[in-house]
């Protein structure tokens, strides 16, 4: 299922205020629409939520992957008044809460708050290693090594990475995988081994393929495209851009289409190919663009105007 992230053990008890036909129907309608169309699934996910009982396991699985996809879309503004309002909740589940304070020091460095964003990721590592002691957990070692990697402990998340692929990297299951070889990706990228990297985005891809999920096959594509670029093999990069390009567009993942035609025509005009380099810069809505990605935008923009000049 898009975009779904896994609840940690969250028990508790259930009284619907809908009729189960009417959720099952909402819920059709809520996967459909994920499965396609990456910007309409934030809506839809809001019009899924007001059919469930609040604070139920569907309500808080549900409101995590409207976390998820918020952070997916870059729209960290808003992630960042949605989470820090739950924070201030401290009877809502330790396991939810954990993983809204994920996302809150994912904004926080997104804002250059580093120090309290490492903070405040080591907390939600102590919270999910003690979760997993009470109740072993592949899947919660999966999210350690990746909150390890984001608060630049690589070599320790590689270890519990390599361990789980030892353990369960042959099992049929293409979300666990998916992240698994992500996470191993990033791992080795933070150590530098880029080449490396290019294999594990690769076994990601198969994964995510087999999971059916668009935006995440984009994403992964990108991050491709990415390690060819810092490899300097920018015919591969620009090839891998764009089917991340593609792939983007047909999901409707308009913020992440925009960034991977910047990084297409990064790969192009270090190629020299400044015709087709202009031409699919003419093609990015700067609109759809995060704010991040601002400046590269300005430089190639740039790059492409002088390159015109002397040309012409």
């Amino acid at each position: 299922m898009p975009f779904f992230i896994r609840l940690i053990s969250i028990i508790i008890s259930v009284s619907a205020l809908t009729p189960a036909y009417a959720i099952d129907s909402a819920f059709k309608r809520f996967e459909f629409v994920c499965e396609s169309n990456a910007s309409d699934c934030l809506v839809e996910q809001q019009n899924f939520l007001s059919t469930l009982e609040p604070l139920s396991p569907k309500w808080y699985e549900t409101k995590l992957t409207m976390l998820e996809l918020l952070f997916q879309l870059h729209q960290y503004e808003a992630l960042y008044n949605e989470v820090s309002e739950i924070v201030k909740q401290p009877e809502l589940p330790k396991a939810f809460l954990t993983q809204v304070e994920i996302y809150l020091a994912k904004c926080l460095y997104q804002m250059g708050k580093n120090a309290e964003a490492s903070n405040i990721l080591n907390h939600a590592i102590m919270q999910l290693e003690g979760l997993n002691n009470q109740l072993p957990d592949p899947t919660r070692l999966n999210d350690i090594a990746n909150l390890l990697h984001v608060n630049g402990e690589p070599q320790r998340a590689f270890r519990i990475l390599i361990r789980l692929e030892t353990q369960l990297g042959k099992r049929y299951e293409p979300v666990f995988n998916r992240e698994l070889y992500a996470n191993l990706a990033q791992a080795v990228t933070q150590l530098q081994d880029r080449e490396l990297a290019v294999d594990y985005y690769t076994q990601a891809l198969y994964w995510a393929k087999l999971a059916g999920d668009k935006q995440q096959v984009a994403v992964i594509q990108a991050n491709i495209g990415m390690m060819h670029l810092h490899l300097q093999a920018y015919r591969s990069a620009a090839d891998a851009f764009y089917i991340a390009v593609k792939i983007a567009n047909d999901a409707q993942d308009l913020p992440n289409r925009a960034v991977y035609q910047l990084r297409l025509v990064e790969s192009l005009l270090a190629q020299s190919e400044f015709e087709q380099a202009h031409s699919q810069f003419a093609l990015i809505n700067a609109e759809h663009l995060p704010t991040f990605r601002h400046e590269l935008y300005r430089t190639l923009k740039q790059d492409i105007a002088k390159q015109s000049r002397l040309i012409n």
